[in-house]
């Protein structure tokens, strides 16, 4: 059996939570660095030395930059992982949400909206990156672009198998 046709404020519905989940991207891409300093904070709840004692061996690159608590110290090396996964959050639900959204509105293939998913949070992600620019004190970045993309997958992904065992 088919799916019924849907009316405008059914597909109006379906659309609401992307859009409001992007505004939220959005909403943070436009806060500038100073706002969204967590350093502060960090140097009070977290503990300098127990940082140090077990995670001092991390060293690595990302977007051309070293990351380590060598060069950025405690706080700014605990800050980029807390950066990083409001990142991999953002984007993952942000695929949960356009895959969901386009298998209700459309009557594609589960496989295609997967495809256009993706390629949705492909582009909000560069978007969300060239926005940046405008924002004080952020840059964008290419490196943040194949996270979200990759981020974005996983939540795909996750829909994607729910649908395989709910058989939705």
């Amino acid at each position: 059996m088919g799916k019924r046709k849907k009316t405008w404020f059914q597909i109006a519905i379906c659309w609401l939570p992307v859009l409001i989940w992007m505004a939220v991207i959005f909403h943070f891409s436009s806060q500038s660095f100073s706002q969204q300093n967590l350093n502060p904070w960090i140097q009070k709840k977290v503990s300098d030395h127990s940082v140090r004692e077990h995670l001092s061996g991390i060293d690595f690159k990302y977007g051309g930059s070293e990351i380590s608590i060598a060069k950025q110290g405690v706080p700014g090396f605990v800050q980029f992982f807390i950066r990083k996964s409001a990142h991999m959050i953002e984007f993952g639900v942000l695929g949960m949400l356009f895959t969901w959204m386009l298998w209700r509105v459309s009557k594609m293939n589960l496989l295609y909206v997967a495809a256009l998913s993706l390629l949705s949070c492909i582009i909000y992600a560069s978007i969300d990156e060239f926005h940046q620019m405008f924002s004080k004190g952020r840059t964008p970045s290419v490196t943040d672009v194949l996270l979200d993309s990759i981020c974005a997958l996983l939540g795909i992904l996750l829909v994607l198998w729910f649908a395989a065992k709910k058989r939705i």
